[in-house]
């Protein structure tokens, strides 16, 4: 047992150094994440706090700082990069499986005292923790930047269920990628499959704009999606304490719509038809994905060769 989780390390750092090395596949795994970074900062960021500032006036001579309306924003902003990252920089470090493969490095692994069991499982792991250290960089980052523009730490509590969510996500991502990627063959297929789910993958979870600007047919596509439920968990936990301090000054006949439409409008509450799809089961789904995407490649990868 010793020996074999000591193989199972062994090829998972060689995995990690392969991606670290090559700086261009480090970059494109950042790429869909600091686009997303600069198209608010630089474009939809005012226009985010223009729209609050609009719902805001509404209420007769209610008082409020612009700065709890950009540290909302923000932290929708931070909630969203680390959401739409647990998938593309995953996506990134899957790379290196079918570069294996297209070069043949599978094939030197099958003559050579590893099992199957040892290289997938060493996969798996080299995604997950280059993919969690990335993200917890992601958070720190976010975090500071919140801070420095008048904002506040999450509370503990709200931290670790943060953390907790991110970890339960990226299990998910992961066991999906390792099925997806057992599909693909060559680099160039690869490419086009990391082109595609980086331009869609933003915006069905919710990460570009809000899932409420889609057309019905697809929030419904949307919305049942494990990667767009963990992302509004996500923007619930970053979000609530910014939400509670920028209405903290709202008279109480107006706080349950200007909240309701606040929540909606910053895909916090996903919606299935007139259903309001709650915390626990979005929780619920997401694990469940965990469950489905591992049983897939205990039978995927049972039935072929690496």
């Amino acid at each position: 047992m010793k020996s074999r989780l000591t193989t199972i390390w062994i090829l998972c750092k060689r995995n990690i150094r392969l991606f670290v090395r090559d700086r261009a596949s480090l970059f494109f795994s950042f790429l869909s994440p600091i686009i997303l970074l600069f198209l608010y900062l630089f474009f939809l960021a005012d226009l985010q706090v223009d729209n609050i500032e609009f719902a805001l006036k509404q209420v007769p001579n209610l008082v409020y700082t612009s700065k709890d309306i950009r540290v909302f924003v923000y932290s929708w902003l931070l909630a969203n990069v680390v959401s739409l990252s647990i998938i593309t920089v995953t996506l990134g470090v899957s790379g290196n499986v079918v570069l294996d493969k297209e070069k043949g490095v599978i094939k030197d692994f099958s003559v050579a005292p590893v099992s199957k069991f040892e290289i997938v499982i060493s996969y798996f792991l080299s995604l997950f923790i280059v993919s969690l250290t990335i993200n917890l960089l992601l958070i720190v980052l976010g975090q500071l930047y919140l801070l420095s523009i008048g904002g506040e730490l999450l509370p503990l509590i709200d931290l670790l269920k943060f953390l907790g969510v991110l970890v339960i996500s990226l299990f998910s991502v992961v066991l999906l990628i390792m099925i997806v990627v057992s599909y693909l063959e060559t680099s160039n297929s690869y490419s086009a499959l990391s082109a595609i789910v980086g331009t869609f993958a933003g915006f069905l979870i919710g990460a570009y704009m809000p899932i409420s600007l889609f057309p019905k047919w697809v929030q419904l596509i949307s919305n049942i999606m494990p990667a767009s439920l963990s992302s509004a968990l996500l923007r619930n936990i970053m979000m609530e304490g910014t939400l509670a301090n920028l209405l903290k000054n709202v008279p109480q006949e107006f706080y349950n719509q200007i909240e309701g439409n606040i929540r909606y409008n910053f895909s916090m509450d996903l919606f299935y038809y007139d259903y309001k799809i709650e915390s626990w089961l979005m929780l619920l789904i997401v694990g469940g994905s965990v469950f489905l995407f591992l049983l897939i490649n205990i039978f995927r990868y049972s039935k072929k060769k690496i």
